[in-house]
């Protein structure tokens, strides 16, 4: 099983504020590794490519997100599977540090 997997079958099991919190922090933690893809102080984007990809995940992670607030239980372990498995993929990619989520 890999670290993520680990973390999706944790996370399953936590009541809706604990993931509501946690999906939370894992959207905040990849808006952060978003900011090396702009130069601060300035409107140019250093790398849009990765700060597309990092929108299309926190863009997932925040739809799951929606998914467990309006307690919408219809495949949403399956939901929760598949976007941890994407979030696994592109952090690997994107080179985000693990250490951004716990």
């Amino acid at each position: 099983m890999t670290e993520f997997e680990n973390k999706a079958h944790a996370f399953i099991v936590l009541n809706v504020f604990e993931q509501m919190l946690e999906l939370g922090r894992i959207i905040h933690n990849l808006s952060m590794a978003a900011r090396d893809t702009y130069e601060i102080g300035s409107g140019g984007v250093t790398n849009p490519g990765k700060l597309r990809r990092i929108n299309e995940v926190i863009q997932r992670i925040s739809s799951l997100q929606l998914s467990v607030a309006s307690d919408n239980k219809e495949d949403l372990d399956s939901f929760i599977q598949s976007s941890f498995e994407m979030l696994e993929l592109e952090i690997e990619d994107l080179k985000i540090p693990g250490k951004f989520f716990r």
